[in-house]
C-alpha cells in the first residue's frame, strides 16, 4: 500500500495513474489493447468501475435490509416479551454504529463491508423496515402513517447513500481525503449521542441539531471540492446532497427502549387483529355467565 503525506500528493498520484480516464471516458485499454468482446465490453474502464461499484453497493444494501427482515423477526418476538434484556441488544447496536462505520470507511477494502452492514443496519434490528411496516399496519392514510412512512424512507435513503460513499471509496472512485472526511465526521460524532435520548431527550435533540447544522455546513462548503480534478467521481456531489435527507427527529415512539422492534412486531400480528403499537385496542369484555 502506498502512503501519502497530504491531500495534494494523493490527488496528483490519482490523476497520474488515471490520466486518460479522467480526460476521456472513451479511453478503454480493455478494448484497445486486449481486444476482448463480451457483454460488458462496450463500457469504458471508468464506466465499468462505476458498474462494479453499483453491484457492490446494491449487494450491501440488500444484505442490510435482508438482515432486518430475517433477524428483525426474531428480535421483534423477543422484544415483545418486554423486560430489561430486550433493550440491551438494541442499545449495543446504536453504540457501535460510529466505530463500525469508521472501520468500514478507513479500511478502504471489501473486508470492511461486514462492519458497514452491521453498523448501518443496527445488527439486524428493524429500524428501516419497522417504520415502513408500521405505516402500512396503521391501515389508513393519516398524519401518523405518513410520518412513519417518510421517516422510514428517510432512513432508507440516508443509509443507502452512506453505503454508496463507502463502496466508492473501496473502488477508488472517491478519494478518502479532507473534503470527504470533513463531510462524514459530523455524522460519526452525531451517533456518539444516540443513547443520550433515553436519559435526556432535550439535550439529545439540541446536540443533534447543532451537529446537523455543522454537517450541512460542511457539505455545502465542500461541494465544489468534490470534483474529478480532486479525485472524485461525478456522482459524489449528488450522493453528498442525498445524505442530507435524514433528519434526527422521528415520530412519537413507544416508551419501551426496544422501540423499533415493537414497531416491527406490530406488523407481525394477524390481519384480523391488526393494531398499532401506540394505540392498542381495548381488551374484550369479560363474558358473563347466568
Amino acid at each position: 500500500m502506498t502512503y501519502y503525506t497530504n491531500d495534494a500528493e494523493i490527488t496528483a498520484s490519482f490523476i497520474e495513474e488515471r490520466g486518460q480516464h479522467e480526460k476521456s471516458e472513451s479511453y478503454d485499454i480493455y478494448k484497445e489493447v486486449l481486444d476482448i468482446d463480451s457483454p460488458s465490453s462496450f463500457l469504458s474502464d471508468l464506466s465499468f468501475t462505476r458498474y462494479a461499484t453499483i453491484v457492490l453497493w446494491i449487494t450491501t444494501v440488500v444484505t442490510g435490509l435482508g438482515a432486518e427482515a430475517i433477524v428483525g423477526t426474531a428480535m421483534s418476538e423477543f422484544a415483545a416479551g418486554g423486560g430489561s434484556k430486550s433493550k440491551i441488544g438494541w442499545n449495543f447496536a446504536q453504540l457501535v454504529f460510529s466505530l463500525f462505520a469508521l472501520v468500514s470507511l478507513f479500511s478502504r477494502s471489501v473486508f470492511g463491508l461486514p462492519f458497514l452492514v452491521v453498523g448501518l443496519y443496527k445488527c439486524g434490528y428493524p429500524e428501516t423496515l419497522g417504520f415502513l411496516l408500521h405505516a402500512e399496519n396503521i391501515g389508513r392514510v393519516n398524519l401518523t402513517s405518513i410520518s412513519y412512512f417518510l421517516q422510514g424512507m428517510a432512513v432508507l435513503i440516508h443509509h443507502a447513500a452512506a453505503a454508496f460513499v463507502v463502496c466508492n471509496v473501496i473502488t477508488e472512485m472517491y478519494l478518502l481525503t479532507r473534503p470527504l472526511l470533513a463531510i462524514v465526521m459530523p455524522l460519526i460524532v452525531q451517533h456518539w449521542f444516540a443513547l443520550l435520548k433515553y436519559e435526556n431527550r432535550t439535550i439529545h435533540d439540541l446536540v443533534c441539531v447543532i451537529l446537523e447544522v455543522v454537517f450541512e455546513w460542511e457539505t455545502f462548503g465542500h461541494l465544489r471540492a468534490l470534483s474529478s480534478e480532486n479525485g472524485f467521481d461525478m456522482t459524489c456531489r449528488g450522493t453528498a446532497l442525498t445524505m442530507l435527507g435524514k433528519g434526527k427527529y422521528s415520530p412519537p415512539l413507544p416508551t419501551h427502549d426496544a422501540d423499533y422492534t415493537h414497531l416491527y412486531h406490530s406488523h407481525l400480528t394477524p390481519s384480523n387483529h391488526r393494531q398499532t403499537t401506540l394505540n392498542p385496542p381495548p381488551p374484550p369484555p369479560t363474558p358473563t355467565h347466568p
